[in-house]
């Protein structure tokens, strides 16, 4: 429970820097954070991995599914590709996740407002690499898994 206030606490901090107020876990421990019309972020406290979780969708898989899981599961072997956040496509959805675990040892609101800002950027150069991969293209960047 004191790691769940720590948590409140820092989001609140957070809330205030951005000019919002009362954000705070909801009673499922998870809170959104709209940064525009195109990139939600859900925080969940996992209380038993003493972790936050970060989630964004990057887009939707169609035609090329097959190609683009690929794609996407050879990514999550790459940190440099991922920096330690892992990409996932759930079962009978073509909505990809990306996802980012954060340890909550030593959270400070500094850390939190770095990550958050981290991961926003990883949604946008995701959101970027899954368009290309739908529109027939292979981003540059996988070039590494053409030798392979």
């Amino acid at each position: 429970m004191v790691a769940e206030e720590t948590v409140n606490q820092i989001l609140e901090e957070f809330g205030k820097s951005i000019n919002l107020s009362d954000v705070r876990l909801n009673k499922d421990k998870t809170c959104i954070l709209c940064v525009d019309e195109d990139k939600n972020v859900q925080v969940t406290y996992n209380e038993a991995q003493e972790v936050l979780d970060f989630f964004a969708s990057v887009g939707q898989v169609s035609e090329s599914e097959k190609r683009c899981c690929n794609y996407l599961l050879k990514s999550n072997s790459e940190w440099a590709l991922t920096k330690g956040a892992a990409l996932a496509k759930g079962n009978g959805s073509s909505e990809v996740i990306l996802e980012y675990r954060l340890p909550l040892l030593n959270l400070t609101k500094e850390l939190f407002e770095r990550t958050f800002e981290q991961f926003i950027g990883l949604v946008t150069v995701w959101k970027m690499y899954l368009l290309e991969l739908e529109q027939g293209n292979v981003p540059k960047v996988f070039a590494v898994f053409q030798k392979n």
